[in-house]
């Protein structure tokens, strides 16, 4: 399992609680590691990874930031360093996955910030709006609703009401 491997190395290559540095030895495990023996990892990084950030630094404030798709972590990870006072709500269908996404989330230091839900986004997202309840200055109506939404679809959108009454400042889908 590709996990566990990303997990030893993370802690093989970073001290806890440096996020910036596991994003670093996340990006590095991709290149040195699985991409020598013709394995790939779906993630988001080095120049894509600076246009999906600088995607949601316009977001409207107040909101949290919902990612769907988690895969290992890397997006939320990069996001909420990126934005240190925003809640990140990052949804995995992969229990496995979201498991190692956990582990990292708290490895780096920012388990506070990012909120890891293991299920289907049709199943999660009506549950979260009561957990997530609007905020006064969140992003209201307008772009990127994702009701309609499934996993694996790529996008990045600014504002808008995601599902049920839960208000996002921007929504990712990895």
């Amino acid at each position: 399992f590709k996990g566990a491997l990303l997990l030893e190395y993370v802690q093989r290559m970073v001290r806890p609680g440096d996020a910036p540095g596991v994003c670093a030895a996340i990006e590095a495990f991709a290149g040195d590691v699985l991409q020598p023996a013709r394995q790939w990892f779906k993630i988001i990084g080095g120049e894509k990874a600076r246009v999906v950030v600088d995607a949601f630094r316009d977001a409207p404030p107040g909101g949290p930031l919902l990612e769907i798709g988690t895969y290992m972590g890397y997006s939320a990870l990069r996001l909420s360093v990126s934005q240190p006072s925003r809640r990140i709500i990052s949804l995995e269908v992969d229990p496995r996955h979201a498991l190692v996404a956990q582990y990292l989330a708290m490895y780096a230091g920012r388990a506070h910030q990012i909120d890891i839900w293991t299920g289907h986004s049709q199943d999660l997202l009506a549950r979260l709006s009561s957990l997530y309840p609007r905020g006064g200055d969140s992003a209201r109506g307008s772009g990127a609703g994702v009701g309609g939404a499934r996993e694996g679809h790529a996008g990045a959108g600014r504002g808008g009401q995601a599902h049920g009454g839960l208000q996002v400042a921007g929504v990712f889908m990895d």
